[in-house]
């Protein structure tokens, strides 16, 4: 069977969404009884304790009940067999726990998560990269291997995933991410597939791992070779993701203009949220 993730029609609000799914979420804790008895003490806080909004989010997710068995059943076997470095992840600890973090961090730019980056409404936080410089994908990949960029990018996804669900549980309000791709400087010189199936890797792990954490990944500022590049990776990555991707050309944004005049930018984005390089008026935090 198909997976078809529900259409919730917006509604973030978990009291309503608990209850109106009520029924089928029941179903789903019986049909993985047996493998939630299985996880260790150590291990269950890595999994919220398989609480109620841990289920709803595989079963908008995937759809049925029947069908949030085998990605609940990957997400255990992945985080358990995994717990000596995704474990602090799971746990809210920082970035510098990630593995190989202190080798291979310095070539990839993103913001530092933020959680009081947000959209207007407070329901996505943001998370902020930058393809171009100063970020060195070619020289990331002299000293990293794909596997070692999936494990990264693994650790960062699982760490913005634990801010989500403490946020969603504080707010009782689905909390989710929206990524922000600057591409500003980047080009076919700055490419490498090797980093491409890092990102595949991850993405494929994210679908089992971190289920409702993504409400959109958008593209700003990207080169005229964009669709090109984007075709060599849009096959490596998750149909999921891949079907939630936006680009933003955003005429004139970026370091020299203002990404908020984007439309979608304008509509989501407050400026206060945005750093000075990307037109807003937050404080650059990479320096």
């Amino acid at each position: 069977m198909k997976r078809k993730a529900i259409d919730t029609g917006g509604e973030r609000d978990i009291g309503v969404l608990l209850k109106k799914h009520r029924s089928a979420l029941e179903d789903l804790r019986i049909l993985i009884e047996d493998d939630i008895a299985q996880v260790e003490g150590k291990h269950r806080d890595m999994f919220d304790g398989f609480d109620d909004v841990f289920m709803l989010s595989y079963l908008l997710s995937f759809g049925r009940p029947e069908l949030a068995i085998e990605p609940i059943r990957k997400a255990i076997s992945f985080k358990v067999e995994n717990e000596s470095w995704l474990g602090p992840a799971s746990r809210g600890e920082p970035f510098e726990k990630a593995p190989k973090f202190e080798s291979l961090a310095s070539f990839m730019c993103s913001v530092p998560f933020n959680t009081e980056q947000k959209t207007r409404d407070g329901d996505n936080f943001l998370f902020i990269v930058r393809s171009g410089p100063p970020s060195d994908l070619k020289g990331l990949m002299k000293v990293a291997t794909p596997e070692d960029v999936a494990n990264i990018m693994t650790y960062s996804n699982e760490r913005q995933y634990f801010e989500c669900r403490k946020a969603t549980r504080a707010r009782q309000r689905l909390t989710k991410i929206i990524s922000v791709n600057d591409m500003t400087g980047f080009g076919a010189s700055s490419f490498d597939l090797r980093f491409a199936r890092g990102i595949g890797i991850s993405s494929k792990r994210g679908e089992f791992l971190c289920p409702q954490m993504i409400e959109k990944p958008v593209f700003f500022n990207p080169p005229g070779i964009f669709a090109k590049i984007y075709s060599v990776v849009k096959p490596l990555l998750s149909k999921n993701l891949v079907e939630k991707a936006g680009v933003c050309p955003c005429p004139g944004g970026g370091l020299e203009g203002d990404i908020a005049k984007c439309p979608f930018a304008s509509s989501n984005l407050a400026k206060a949220t945005l750093p000075v390089y990307l037109g807003g008026e937050a404080p650059d935090e990479l320096g």
